[in-house]
């Protein structure tokens, strides 16, 4: 209900298969809309996703997720077509993607997902558009890293003055930090009067989003509500509930 409500991702899978000896190369494709660049016209990212398995020493049946290769295409609305390449280390992961997504107009989130077993890290880099550059840079970081089922963290790395594109390499430094459109602007009542409804975060994305709204309010005068939040989000998910408890309440 909060950022799930709006969120602008079409996802067209084609998958196919590559199989070599001691490895195996699955190859799918992804189509994103969004407003990418403000102009009100729908754009669209298409992407070829290269996600590279290693066999794992114990024998060619246990395969692992070492790399991920992307090539993509952004075409804007107004016929400008832009191209960029990416690449990440998937760890010797069981599983793991690279993806894109387009919550809202002008921004573009890439999002990194490593899992193996009941360890899992989720990496949101958050690309703002520039037009001045014509290209999207980052200016927020968002970890979600959970090393057991019940262990995890949420971290957030801003960057103020030098930003990196999206595409290409040519960085930007910027002297005026711009308002970030993906702070969160409801209020903490109208947060829980929607759990209270059901739409409870049922995502990494959604729950990073609350948890970013709780870094921007004052935790003391809001400790009644942060509580009842607490409690309605542990219904569905008992963890990041106690995550709530343990880091934004000081009487347990």
């Amino acid at each position: 209900m909060i950022i799930y409500r709006f969120l602008s991702l079409c996802f067209v899978h084609v998958l196919a298969v590559v199989f070599c000896y001691a490895q195996q190369i699955e190859t799918d494709y992804l189509t994103v809309k969004g407003n990418f660049d403000l102009d009100k016209l729908e754009d669209k990212m298409y992407i070829v996703r290269k996600t590279v398995f290693n066999k794992d020493e114990e024998g060619y049946n246990n395969l692992h997720a070492s790399e991920v290769y992307i090539r993509g295409k952004i075409c804007l609305g107004n016929k400008t077509t832009l191209s960029f390449i990416d690449h990440d280390d998937l760890d010797e992961s069981r599983g793991g993607e690279l993806t894109y997504i387009s919550p809202i107009p002008g921004i573009i989130i890439r999002n990194l997902k490593i899992q193996n077993g009941p360890s899992v890290m989720v990496v949101y880099d958050y690309y703002m558009f520039a037009p001045k550059h014509h290209n999207w840079y980052k200016y927020k970081t968002a970890t979600y890293n959970q090393t057991q089922w019940d262990s995890f963290h949420v971290t957030f790395d801003y960057y103020d003055k030098v930003q990196k594109p999206l595409i290409g390499s040519k960085e930007q430094t910027i002297s005026t930090i711009p308002k970030d459109p993906m702070l969160p602007k409801k209020p903490l009542k109208l947060i829980i009067q929607e759990c209270e409804k059901g739409y409870c975060p049922k995502t990494y994305l959604n729950f990073i989003y609350y948890i970013e709204l709780l870094n921007h309010i004052d935790i003391e005068k809001y400790e009644r509500d942060i509580r009842k939040l607490a409690m309605l989000i542990r219904s569905y998910n008992e963890s990041w509930g106690n995550y709530i408890i343990t880091n934004y309440l000081k009487r347990h």
